[in-house]
């Protein structure tokens, strides 16, 4: 029955070809039948307090966050889907048998296939015979011609496909397969014409190699990018009114503490700004969400769940920067970093679950485990 964890690590970053209905639950009864054949572990899992911390207040926050949610179902379902089967699935795959891991690494390669098929097929038109969209959808997606995947956005299919496509650079493949997710990869990123993707292709690789390289010089190369990526925020034009409106949004008590729960965001975006119809026309259409990764952590999670999401962020890069052979981890938590201080990386059912793969394989190799494991 091993089939299953590798069913659970095809299906589990996807977003299922846009069948909301099926998803979830498809995924969730993977993921629950995959579980007991994980219990025969290699090793057990030395969870640091610290660890616990960061994840403790993240689930916090998100149970925090549910009683002001507009749909208390849809918000309890994000928790248990989004974080806490991928994350315990996560942890026991990390803990698992060689062989148990070998079959995730190939479920994974095979979302990232099929991601990569549906990219070419939405530039060929296909995406108009999926379920629940219709032309004028798309339209925005035409002139110029950008490839959104299975998603409803070519930022989505950048946001899943880098970290992924990075991830697995980094494990058990031969060179031709390797070749393969690089060229795919890249390809997928320039025909999403994502600012967000583009920008993390090109700093994410680059700065992880020379943390790895230059350990001594990692201040300076910190600071280099964080003023790159500043600079780029500073372009972000169409951004601004977004994230301003979601300032002013959090000098509210009770937003500050508690956020707004999924999906709660353009409401409250579109009720401050409706004195203005410049922005309630061309702003709040897109306002779904605040498009920067930390403060859609705090309207999704609250203040605990910012806090904890940024902990777990953060013990993950310090986790890769100690094994020489994760860089291609690091490069993946930094490209979902790096794209998500002009987008939401995390807070999406196709990105979570990635995410916390990824920040499985920095704490505890295993995509590609090291020797001495």
């Amino acid at each position: 029955m091993n089939f299953l964890i590798a069913l659970a690590t095809a299906l589990m970053p996807l977003a299922l070809w846009k069948l909301p209905g099926v998803a979830l639950p498809l995924i969730s009864i993977a993921l629950l039948l995959s579980l007991p054949y994980l219990q025969s572990a290699d090793k057990p899992l030395h969870l640091r307090q610290r660890l616990l911390s960061g994840f403790g207040l993240l689930l916090a926050g998100l149970l925090l966050a549910v009683p002001g949610a507009s749909s208390q179902s849809h918000a309890g379902g994000i928790l248990i889907g989004w974080i806490i089967l991928p994350a315990v699935f996560a942890c026991l795959l990390a803990a698992g048998t060689s062989r148990q891991k070998t079959l995730a690494a190939g479920g994974l390669l095979i979302g990232f296939c099929l991601t990569a098929v549906a990219a070419a097929g939405s530039l060929l038109g296909w995406y108009l015979l999926w379920p629940g969209q219709v032309a004028a959808d798309l339209s925005q997606y035409l002139h110029p011609l950008r490839a959104i995947g299975p998603f409803t956005s070519p930022n989505t299919l950048a946001m899943f496909m880098l970290p992924l496509g990075l991830l697995l650079l980094g494990g058990h493949f031969k060179q031709p397969v390797r070749w393969f997710i690089g060229t795919a990869t890249l390809l997928t990123v320039l025909a999403s014409r994502s600012d967000g993707g583009l920008l993390a292709m090109a700093l994410a690789p680059l700065s992880a190699w020379l943390l790895m390289r230059y350990p001594k010089k990692r201040l300076f190369t910190a600071l280099g990018l964080l003023l790159l990526v500043g600079l780029a925020m500073t372009q972000a034009d169409s951004r601004f009114p977004i994230w301003q409106g979601a300032l002013q949004l959090l000098k509210q008590p009770r937003v500050a503490l508690f956020g707004l729960s999924d999906g709660g965001f353009q409401a409250a975006y579109a009720n401050l700004v409706q004195g203005d119809p410049q922005l309630g026309r061309y702003v709040v259409p897109y306002a779904l969400h605040p498009h920067n990764l930390f403060l859609a952590s705090w309207f999704n999670a609250g203040l605990f769940g910012v806090i904890g999401l940024t902990v777990l962020f953060w013990l993950a890069l310090l986790a890769a920067l100690k094994r020489p052979r994760s860089v291609w981890t690091l490069a993946a938590l930094l490209a979902i970093l790096i794209h998500g201080a002009v987008d939401t990386t995390f807070w999406q059912a196709s990105l979570a679950p990635l995410s916390l793969l990824i920040m499985a394989d920095a704490f505890w190799p295993w995509l590609k485990p090291e020797k001495h494991d």
